[in-house]
């Protein structure tokens, strides 16, 4: 119970900064990512928004596995075991905050653990 407690408290933080941190300007910055993913030819896409939705799941991820880890493979989240892209990830968090509007006040470390948990819950 000590581990779940520790896992739910690390990955609901608030973030140190809460500039952007909210569901609408996350969702903004992850379409530009889904975008510079289907068109990677595009020079019109915002490289910094690229790489600020990339880097934040690939850490999301990463950290869900550490946590998963610590708790000895009792987990909220289950990834599949062949993995998800980034892509992926980026696009079930995108739709999950756009099926949500009354939501897009809420961070973006909050509904990303929502979005994720709905999508790999731990059987």
């Amino acid at each position: 119970m000590r581990k779940l407690a520790l896992l739910l408290t690390i990955l609901f933080l608030p973030s140190v900064s809460t500039a952007g941190n909210g569901g609408k300007t996350f969702m903004f910055i992850c379409n530009e990512f889904i975008k510079s993913v289907d068109n990677p030819s595009d020079t019109n896409i915002d490289r910094e928004r690229v790489y600020r939705c990339g880097s934040y799941l690939t850490g999301f991820v990463a950290a869900s596995n550490l946590y998963q880890d610590l708790l000895g493979g009792e987990g909220l989240i289950c990834f599949p075991d062949q993995g998800i892209t980034t892509a992926q990830l980026a696009r079930i968090v995108v739709k999950y905050i756009n099926d949500r509007p009354e939501s897009l006040h809420i961070d973006k470390d909050t509904l990303t653990g929502e979005a994720v948990m709905k999508a790999f819950p731990c059987k």
